[in-house]
């Protein structure tokens, strides 16, 4: 029987306590209920608040109780007997409901404080949320219990980078390692720690293999960008960001990487300047302020936003003799700074204030300055 086994045969025995937590009313996410139903104060708002909570709580069963108070929602939930808390606290804290998965593992460890797979879960969770101390101790205490647990290593690990405690924590990462060494979370970890310490060299060693035994891992990836750049190997870096955002172009990470790979496009754009002036972004400026402004709004935003999603995977700036082709213009081959000067353009006429990844603004300026100057 494995560690969550054993714990699960002698926690079902005992007897259930309630799991209380509160969430103000400010930070509760009130799209997630009915859209007629999202204004507190309303008996539509409290009667949907339980209906959530009771779903949140279905699979593990039991009963819920919910108070809408002035400032926040009290929840009391009573799990039923034989429920499995502690993969259900795990699956909590993995959808981010910190406020409720938290509490959960709380309790677990009341029960059975010397369980180093609750100190493990529990410790991560305080660091995610900066309780930096508990979350040191909590999983120094599991390291204690079981000192073959790599996974506690590795948080223990990124519990003390983030308590800025950098040898601790690649003491922590090594011994992880020791234990486990084709952990990919150790290597991205110690080439993190490595990195932020200044040593790239090795950090890169480290998320290259990270990224080898993980090739799935989007921070991994991110994270060997990252560093290549940070060694002024730009056209590698804008590659390694490329591949970081085909693993998930939909997630955070995947936006850091694109405005990284605009970033690494606008040092070679700006290289060529002269006077710090593109006359060529310029002149395609020109030209789509006079297109786009012989469009209807409707037609120059299917343009524009069809150039923007082709730009999420890229558009190379500082390669005149690539193209790419539009469906809203068909026939029509474009370079990629065509296409992000329209692109800069359009936005000027949609939403001023948006940013678009790049900087055109003093071409912007003087094709409008030239575009004046032909007006009768």
């Amino acid at each position: 029987m494995g560690r969550v086994d054993s714990f699960r045969a002698a926690e079902n025995e005992r007897v259930r306590r309630p799991i209380e937590f509160s969430v103000p009313l400010e930070d509760f996410n009130s799209t997630r209920l009915p859209a007629e139903a999202r204004q507190p104060g309303t008996d539509a708002f409290e009667a949907a608040v339980a209906r959530f909570y009771d779903d949140q709580f279905a699979e593990a069963g039991g009963r819920v109780a919910v108070q809408v108070a002035e400032t926040e929602i009290r929840v009391k939930w009573i799990p039923k007997e034989g429920a499995n808390l502690l993969d259900y606290a795990v699956r909590l804290l993995s959808a981010g409901d910190y406020r409720a998965g938290v509490p959960l593992l709380e309790s677990l460890n009341e029960t059975d404080p010397d369980n180093s797979v609750v100190l493990f879960n529990l410790g991560m969770a305080y660091s995610d949320l900066g309780r930096l101390s508990e979350a040191r101790a909590h999983l120094e205490k599991a390291v204690r219990i079981d000192q073959q647990y790599a996974s506690a290593w590795v948080a223990l690990g990124v519990a003390q980078e983030r308590s800025r405690r950098t040898d601790e924590a690649l003491a922590s990462f090594r011994t992880a390692l020791e234990l486990q060494p084709d952990n990919p979370y150790a290597e991205r970890s110690i080439g993190a720690a490595l990195g932020n310490a200044g040593n790239l060299e090795e950090a890169e060693k480290h998320f290259r293999r990270a990224a080898t035994l993980a090739p799935k891992d989007q921070t991994a990836a991110l994270g060997l960008a990252q560093c290549v750049e940070k060694l002024e190997r730009f056209d590698e870096a804008d590659e390694l960001y490329l591949k970081s955002i085909r693993i998930d172009p939909d997630s955070p990470l995947a936006e850091v990487a694109r405005k990284a790979r605009s970033a690494i496009a606008h040092r070679g754009f700006r290289s060529r300047a002269i006077g710090g002036l593109r006359p060529d972004a310029a002149m395609y400026c020109l030209a789509a302020i006079e297109e786009l402004e012989r469009l209807s709004p409707s037609d120059m935003q299917t343009i524009v936003f069809e150039i923007a999603l082709l730009g999420r995977a890229g558009l190379d700036v500082n390669e005149p003799a690539k193209k790419y082709a539009l469906k809203s213009l068909p026939g029509r081959p474009f370079s990629g700074l065509q296409l992000v000067s329209m692109m800069y353009v359009g936005f000027k006429r949609i939403d001023p204030s948006a940013d678009v990844g790049f900087d055109l603004s003093k071409e912007y300026e003087q094709a409008l300055a030239l575009h004046r100057a032909k007006q009768p």
